[in-house]
């Protein structure tokens, strides 16, 4: 028994090898999908940053303003500014399936890690008692409870771990802490003038504020909850983005049509970005390599690959854009989950019976599902599932493997459930955006070894 599970481990090896070298030589993925409010046309923009190209458009609510996108791409949550509602779209078929009513004005919006909750920042500038953030259960689409916080605001953004929402009051020259548990505000800090946007650092020390009214922005360190460091930036800074690995932040500065660059290390200003007129909200590609700047006033989208700091492309979209928010699809995945803990070599042991199910983020309906198998116990000796249910053997070539199925949305989807004969069973699943007919670079894939006892 040792002896196959060793012969077992090897060939998983070698075929491991293969997969890499065949199909990810490069590591690639096809480009995520950006949502543009324009806020002059009543639409939201839906481009495909592997092409730089619109392929939609979305009728919302009027006057749309702020965006946020589930954690597993299937849902976009749109303000209406002067419609008070947020409009939800279905990412799968782009269009709006619910429109919610909230507080008046809605802006800045959030949704929360585990995709549960949204936060909404509803402005109401004309009463000092009015302004508030509505908490929507996504289950119901129905706000479960509204929030006091300071006068006029207009941002917010929420810790990784989901515990805070941090919200910029524009007219009180201040941050809302928010716990997420309880739906209280804990803790009222003073900024700059006329704070915006605001953005959380991936590892959740750190909160940065763009104060449109004191040409900076304000570091704020989410244990004290204090302004640890004020950073000159361009004037009106309007919306921020941070890269995924939290080493920059990029800030909108709307009245010089530029875009400042923020090293987080020493927390300064490395260089200035010219983009287009009037830039308000800006995010990065989830590998980090790209930066997408909307451009209010002269209906663009501004390009700067991170390798160059350089504008490398126009995009010309709806009127009066805004996409305040984060408002880029995030990073493809795909994770076998067997219900146990994985060791260093992503292993499992398991006792029947088996629960074996896969979950997909941030796919596009019709990507290509793959499926590669070494199940001796069950008679298939390295073979892929092709589209007629047939375990079919598996070439040297994979670019020979042919697809099994397609996606149809994202979510958590039943693999197999049952008894397994006792053994060693190695299991490769992925997601293929290119729809070519064949394994190729762009597949988004997990592999697991499972010990059946």
């Amino acid at each position: 028994m040792i002896k196959k599970s060793i012969s077992c481990l090897v060939m998983g090896n070698f075929y491991l090898t293969l997969f890499i070298y065949a199909i990810l030589n490069g590591v690639a993925y096809a480009g995520p999908l950006a949502y543009i409010t324009n806020f002059d046309q009543d639409s939201v923009y839906v481009i495909d940053t592997t092409t730089n190209t619109v392929i939609s458009e979305i009728g919302v609510g009027r006057w749309p303003f702020g965006i946020a996108i589930t954690s597993d791409g299937s849902r976009a949550y749109v303000t209406n500014n002067l419609d008070n509602t947020v409009s939800v779209i279905d990412i799968a078929q782009n269009k709006v399936i619910a429109n919610i009513k909230v507080g008046n004005e809605p802006m800045g919006i959030v949704v929360t890690p585990d995709n549960a909750k949204v936060y909404v920042v509803n402005h109401d500038d004309s009463d000092i008692n009015a302004s508030d953030v509505s908490v929507i259960d996504t289950s119901t689409n129905s706000v479960i409870k509204k929030i006091t916080v300071d006068y006029g605001p207009w941002g917010a953004a929420i810790t990784p771990d989901g515990s805070k929402v941090y919200v910029t009051n524009n007219m009180a020259n201040t941050v809302s802490v928010i716990d997420t548990t309880t739906n209280n505000v804990i803790k009222t800090i003073s900024v700059g003038n006329g704070p915006h946007g605001i953005v959380i650092s991936p590892d959740g020390t750190k909160a940065y504020v763009a104060n449109s009214g004191s040409a900076s922005v304000s570091v704020i360190d989410i244990n004290s909850n204090m302004v640890s460091a004020t950073i000159p930036v361009g004037n009106i800074p309007y919306g921020l983005a941070v890269t995924p690995d939290g080493y920059k932040v990029y800030v909108t500065n709307n009245a010089d049509n530029t875009v400042s660059a923020i090293d987080t290390i020493t927390d300064t200003v490395f260089y200035i970005i010219p983009v287009g007129s009037g830039p308000v909200g800006i995010a990065f590609t989830p590998d980090g390599s790209t930066a997408y700047v909307v451009n209010n006033g002269d209906n663009s989208i501004s390009v700067i690959p991170l390798a160059t700091n350089i504008v490398s492309t126009t995009i010309q979209v709806g009127k009066q854009p805004i996409a305040f928010g984060n408002f880029i699809m995030g990073k493809p995945s795909l994770i076998i989950n067997a219900h146990a803990q994985r060791n260093d070599k992503n292993e499992v042991t398991l006792t029947n019976p088996v629960n074996l199910e896969y979950e997909i983020k941030n796919s596009m309906p019709g990507d290509e599902l793959f499926l590669i198998l070494y199940a001796p116990q069950l008679g298939i000796n390295w073979s892929y599932l092709n589209s007629q249910a047939q375990w079919i053997p598996l070439p040297n070539d994979l670019s020979q493997v042919t697809p099994f199925g397609y996606t149809t949305a994202n979510g958590i989807f039943s693999l197999y459930k049952g008894d397994l004969p006792p053994g060693d069973y190695i299991l490769y699943m992925g997601f293929d955006s290119n729809k070519n007919g064949f394994l190729d670079n762009s597949v988004v894939y997990d592999g697991i070894t499972i010990h059946v006892q």
